[in-house]
């Protein structure tokens, strides 16, 4: 009776764990894959219900683009965009805001709510741009009953976008309200934000980075952290090649980081040699700190990429996965500041011997303390997502280090002293009086002129003091006198003005000319040329003068001699100035629309004579629309790679489509 009992109740165990995995499943299941067959549409209105759906598609695609280019922001807020130490930008002009997921001690990671409000509201206004409801007449009529409303879901193997949109759709049959819309695109959106959030987590709490850093820069010779050798002659080391060599280090050592459970190389050998090496490696330290031994014995194998799986591998805490991941760090950004410094020096202190034991004997001893703050980007992949094209997600945040300590509390740039002499060297003048004349050449003037009101600076020991502005003098010249700063020896003088090119020259006696050449402003006009890649052809006939209300242009223009560089933003009231003299120039366009790149201009060897320049006014920019327009990665790479050497019918486009001065 016990026996039959004890087996009724197995088999009730059974059916239930069953029921139990059975709903788990469909819940999961409906979690995963929600939505996935539509509602069934009657042919009459299919048209219409297809354009909303596809304008739905198109926008959720662009939308997650943008909120992976931008950390998960469509819309960064204005608190991020004031503070330009709070996110990195991800192009030359600043268009691209990557903003910082950890800033200043604060998390600043959006949230999930957050994100998919933003992404409704882009697909939101998109829609209702794209979908043209007249295009239906005189087949169709549809009429809007209210506003679309936009429900996006993160699922596991996809985001989903659901419209709510009541439209009133009559044909020649009936009439129909159509209320429900929706699109899918193959993105694991919420499993590359779970992943990116996690690595921040582990970074707050492990200081992964930090320690790596300061690794690095132990293990350089050229970085000096602390030490001590024999020797009476002083050791120095300059902060700013310092600063240089950090910079090198870190940007060809970041994109060698691992995630654990990534795909990633293989190791050469097996783990089990790696893991070996590392207990070695703990072992011969302990003895070192214990005295047992002053020498190593390496091993006989030591596999080459020992230090990248031991030391470069990061380990998350995450299940294994398909999804990719790289860090990059972006070698214009670093701040560094060092304690004791002189000036821009770091130098060691030369201990000397006794005098009555060991007169000739010197050591040089030196320890340095590091403050340093830099950004880091990581970026991460899902190639199979948009059905193969991939898809990036990228986001950063500050590797701050405080006395040669990680520091995931962001002490802020107010933190760091300066690194050379003050201000109050510029004040405190010495008796060496000099004079600065500076000469510019006036349009219409066969000779340079005397300029007045011109900005003179020094450069001194790495210290720029400001002396003043040329002026008449007593005995009819415009030109500066001024002392210089006590103890500063041949400066480097500059003279700034406007509509005239910075000029610079070494002060080898008591006085000097600078002759300034001048700049011409000129009035940009911009014209559209459409060119299709597939036709190979240029649409001539749809040739524009104007720019949409969805597109920018970004133009950046620099000469290869003078470092005059211009970065400027169209629609603006921006003017483009170019140098009244014979100079060659680096011109690059883009052409943006709903800020994705879709066309432009490039031509690094632009040449302009001081004749074609003078008495013009105005600047022609020729710029081209690349169709069908970039919609994923490997196109704009395409793009961007017929904009070096593409060609308008046998020459180069550079050559027919050269700006034009009037």
């Amino acid at each position: 009776m016990r026996k039959g009992q004890l087996t009724i109740f197995i088999i009730l165990g059974l059916i239930l764990l069953i029921t139990i995995g059975i709903v788990l499943y469909f819940v999961i299941t409906a979690a995963e894959k929600p939505w996935r067959e539509a509602s069934k549409v009657p042919e009459d209105i299919r048209p219409v219900y297809d354009m909303v759906n596809d304008c739905t598609k198109i926008a959720l695609k662009q939308g997650l683009i943008i909120q992976g280019l931008q950390a998960g922001y469509i819309d960064v807020p204005a608190f991020v965009i004031s503070n330009p130490d709070s996110y990195l930008a991800a192009d030359p002009l600043g268009v691209i805001k990557i903003p910082y997921w950890y800033h200043d001690g604060e998390n600043r990671i959006p949230s999930t709510p957050l994100m998919q409000l933003q992404l409704a509201r882009y697909v939101k206004e998109q829609v209702k741009e794209c979908v043209n409801l007249k295009a239906f007449e005189p087949q169709l009529s549809v009429q809007e009953l209210g506003e679309p409303n936009v429900l996006i879901t993160f699922a596991e193997e996809e985001t989903v976008a659901e419209v709510k949109w009541p439209l009133k759709i009559t044909t020649p049959q009936r009439t129909i309200v159509q209320t429900d819309y929706f699109a899918t695109q193959e993105v694991r959106y919420k499993e590359i934000y779970e992943l990116a959030a996690k690595v921040l987590d582990e970074e707050n709490k492990q200081e992964w980075l930090e320690k790596l850093t300061i690794d690095l820069m132990s293990a350089d010779e050229k970085i000096p952290m602390g030490g001590m050798e024999a020797g009476c002659k002083q050791k120095r080391w300059n902060i700013e090649t310092i600063q240089d060599r950090l910079k090198d280090i870190l940007f060809y050592i970041m994109p060698m980081i691992r995630i654990q459970n990534t795909p990633q190389l293989n190791p050469i050998a097996k783990m089990s040699v790696y893991e070996d090496l590392k207990d070695w490696a703990e072992e011969e330290k302990e003895k070192l700190i214990e005295g047992e031994t002053t020498t190593i014995t390496q091993p006989e194998y030591i596999p080459a990429d020992t230090y990248e799986v031991n030391k470069m591998t990061f380990d998350v805490k995450i299940p294994k996965t398909n999804l990719k991941a790289t860090f990059v760090y972006d070698k214009s950004k670093l701040l560094l500041n060092v304690l004791p410094h002189d000036g821009r020096w770091l130098k060691s202190k030369v201990v000397r011997g006794s005098k009555q034991l060991i007169p000739f004997f010197c050591m040089n001893q030196w320890h340095f303390s590091y403050d340093i703050i830099y950004p880091v980007k990581v970026v991460l992949k899902d190639e199979e997502a948009f059905n193969n094209e991939g898809y990036v997600f990228q986001f950063a945040f500050p590797v701050v280090i405080s006395d040669n300590s990680p520091e995931r509390v962001d002490f802020g740039i107010r933190q760091f002293e300066p690194m050379y002499i003050g201000t109050e060297f510029c004040e405190q003048p010495g008796e060496r009086e000099i004079e600065v004349k500076v000469l510019g050449f006036e349009p219409g003037l066969p000779m340079a002129v005397e300029l007045e009101d011109a900005d003179i600076t020094i450069e001194c020991m790495s210290i720029d003091c400001d002396l003043g502005k040329t002026q008449i003098q007593s005995d009819g010249e415009i030109k500066l006198r001024a002392n210089l700063p006590q103890g500063c020896g041949n400066p480097r003088v500059t003279a700034k003005k406007e509509g005239y090119l910075d000029t610079s020259s070494w002060l080898t006696g008591d006085k000097t000319e600078l002759v300034m050449k001048g700049l011409q402003k000129l009035r940009p006009e911009f014209v559209i040329h459409p060119y299709h890649k597939d036709l190979n052809e240029w649409q001539t006939d749809q040739n524009r003068f104007t720019l949409a209300d969805n597109e920018k242009i970004m133009l950046s223009l620099k000469t290869k001699k003078d470092n005059f560089e211009q970065y400027k933003m169209f629609p603006s009231n921006e003017t483009i100035e170019l140098v009244l003299d014979d100079a060659d120039y680096e011109l690059e366009i883009y052409l943006l629309k709903n800020d994705m790149i879709i066309g432009g201009y490039k031509d690094l060897n632009l040449t302009y004579s001081y004749n074609d320049i003078l008495s013009k006014d105005r600047i022609q920019f020729n710029v081209i629309e690349y169709r069908p327009n970039p919609t994923n990665e490997e196109e704009l790479v395409e793009m961007l790679d017929w904009l070096d050497k593409g060609k308008y019918v046998e020459e180069k486009y550079q050559k027919v489509l050269r700006p034009i001065l009037t």
